[in-house]
């Protein structure tokens, strides 16, 4: 004789219970399965950008800038200094240099540097006030 009603019921029961118990099983799964997807594209994305950047980096370490000197500032003595000492000139070109940037508005090249050293010189005006570009050479 098979199983009664009530020990049907109860089976039946149990095979619903792991039914759904699976169900959430391999839902999880997948939902693991597709954040572990959407991480691993973004460790790849975000890798292929930091190499890109590495890659523009040490292209651009090499390369030589121009520092163009925009802005003199109020501090006009300090720049005639610093100018003098970049690019080896004497006081009165150097001040001619300054003048022409402070009156005539035309920017001046100072000189041409790697971009490390052109960031040390831009860093160097702005204690001093002025206002310097960092320009690559074309």
């Amino acid at each position: 004789m098979g199983p009664t009603y009530k020990e049907a019921d109860v089976q039946w029961k149990l095979l619903t219970d792991r039914i759904a118990t699976i169900k959430r099983s391999v839902g999880y799964l997948i939902k693991e399965h597709i954040l572990y997807s959407v991480v691993q594209e973004s460790v790849d994305h975000i890798d292929e950008i930091l190499n890109d950047l590495i890659t523009f980096t040490e292209k651009q370490i090499g390369e030589d800038f121009n520092v163009v000197l925009t802005d003199v500032g109020i501090k006009t003595i300090q720049v005639i200094k610093l100018v003098r000492e970049l690019t080896g000139k004497g006081l009165r070109d150097s001040k001619e240099i300054v003048d022409n940037v402070n009156f005539g508005d035309s920017p001046m090249c100072i000189g041409t540097f790697k971009l490390c050293v052109a960031s040390d010189i831009r860093d160097r005006f702005i204690k001093v006030g002025a206002t310097v570009s960092i320009e690559g050479v074309k």
